[in-house]
């Protein structure tokens, strides 16, 4: 098992106007899993990095404009992990070998948010771009020689979305 992180804040310009935040993290759990108090049943492992970069820049009192773009990769690989399986009428164990392989997921994230906050209210435009990309290997009947069940899926996806809003003042009169 580990994990770290890394923040750092810095000022790019004078008075608030370019400002700028970057954040790595890694997370790394290597775990190992007793089946039936089987020491050499197997074991799971997740790796999870990424890292975020983000810049905030405010020319005016009144207005704000504000980028960030993100990544997060994840692998799990469960390769070497297996199954057992009692038989009961013998007291004994079967052990399989892991129908899943390796996993992974990279997830990219762009948003720029632009602010004007007027004497009426506040007004906001939210704009963000999302891509993932999934692999996954599944093989069903790993402990045979015969390939009956066995898959390898790869998903791409891209969103997009906007929006506006208004949050209103209480005038007064």
């Amino acid at each position: 098992f580990g994990s770290g992180s890394f923040v750092l804040n810095t000022p790019l310009l004078d008075n608030g106007l370019l400002s700028a935040r970057f954040v790595a993290f890694a997370n790394n759990s290597d775990g190992f899993v007793n089946v039936f108090s089987d020491p050499g049943a197997g074991y799971l492992s997740e790796r999870t990095k990424g890292a975020r970069l983000s810049f905030r820049s405010k020319p005016t009192t009144n207005l704000t404009f504000d980028l960030q773009i993100s990544r997060t990769d994840i692998e799990f690989d469960a390769t070497n992990f297996t199954t057992s399986v009692p038989l009961l009428e013998q007291g004994q164990y079967v052990t399989f070998a892991d129908p899943a392989g390796v996993d992974t997921n990279t997830d990219t994230f762009l948003r720029f948010e632009a602010q004007y906050e007027s004497n009426i209210g506040l007004f906001r435009s939210n704009t963000g771009l999302r891509m993932s990309e999934t692999f996954f290997d599944l093989d069903g009947d790993d402990a045979s020689t015969v390939d009956l069940v066995e898959a390898r899926v790869f998903l791409s996806t891209r969103s997009i979305s906007q929006d506006f809003t208004f949050e209103g003042k209480r005038l007064r009169r």
